[in-house]
């Protein structure tokens, strides 16, 4: 007992209580992921802190991570993200010896239904024409920006993070260069999307505004514009629009379908960067509607 109490209290006691766990995960591996993931785990991981705060990391049980989860019984999708950010944080723990297992393991994902939405083309026009002008009818500073990051996640199928950071200098005569950041760690995939008449358009819209920045989606002082900003322009819109239930990473769902339709599952599967057709097929097959004819 003594050994074991003198081992504990040879550690700074920030150190093996949860907020401080979270706390240094927070400083080492954040910056591994993409902005907006940052920012999504940034909030995640103050509402771990706060609900584990009078917790040693050795405490914690999987009976505890089940009951703190099951506040998300309504939201699978959410509370599997959770439990995701969860089994980053204690396997962290275990690789500075903070622990010996990740309790997390233990603990089961939740169900999630498969979401099918598919845009169509007349309410995507419906949404860009909502975003151009607010509720008085008066043209919006935004909009215009809007609508050029709208029509770019549709011709290139990329993520909303990636057309974020998408910097000028990956413009280049080739096309527009990717490397997708949420498969940087894993595949390293790196994507050229050649040139269209469409694309070259929307790129010379986006040279708008007294100052540009380095980046192709910008504020009007040039600065990169971030996800909480965007999403918010996409709901207003949307409620202008009349437009219900779309989410604007189902534009790339949108796109892939389509280009599934037109060219096929292998330009599908390149423009979305997968390295299996089964990733590519659980964006397109639940929205895809099977043709057929009446008996008579």
């Amino acid at each position: 007992m003594l050994r074991a109490l003198a081992a504990l209290i040879d550690q700074p006691l920030a150190r093996v209580m949860m907020p401080g766990l979270v706390q240094d995960w927070r400083e080492i591996e954040l910056k591994r992921y993409s902005l907006k993931t940052q920012t999504d785990y940034t909030r995640m991981a103050d509402n771990i802190s706060q609900a584990f705060f009078e917790f040693r990391v050795d405490q914690v049980r999987p009976s505890h991570i089940v009951q703190f989860l099951s506040q998300f019984a309504s939201t699978p999708r959410q509370r599997n993200v959770y439990r995701s950010l969860m089994r980053l944080i204690f396997r962290h723990a275990v690789l500075i010896d903070l622990r010996q297992d990740n309790p997390v393991e233990h603990v089961p994902g939740a169900r999630e239904n498969k979401r099918d939405r598919y845009i169509r083309d007349s309410e995507l026009r419906r949404i860009k024409a909502a975003a151009l002008r607010g509720a008085d009818g008066r043209r919006t500073a935004t909009g215009p920006m809007i609508a050029v990051l709208i029509d770019l996640a549709y011709l290139t199928g990329q993520r909303v993070s990636d057309l974020l950071s998408l910097r000028w200098s990956d413009v280049t005569n080739r096309g527009i260069e990717f490397k997708p950041a949420k498969t940087v760690n894993s595949s390293g995939v790196k994507l050229s999307i050649g040139w269209t008449a469409s694309l070259r358009h929307v790129i010379e819209r986006a040279k708008v505004g007294p100052v540009q920045g380095m980046f192709v989606i910008h504020g009007p002082r040039g600065q990169q514009w971030r996800y909480p900003g965007v999403k918010s322009a996409w709901r207003r819109a949307c409620e202008r629009a009349g437009i219900k239930d779309a989410h604007f990473h189902d534009i790339r769902a949108k796109a892939l379908t389509d280009v599934r339709r037109r060219l096929g599952e292998d330009a599908a599967q390149a423009l979305g960067g997968h390295t299996t057709a089964e990733m590519t097929a659980r964006y397109v097959k639940a929205r895809e509607v099977q043709q057929a004819n009446a008996t008579r």
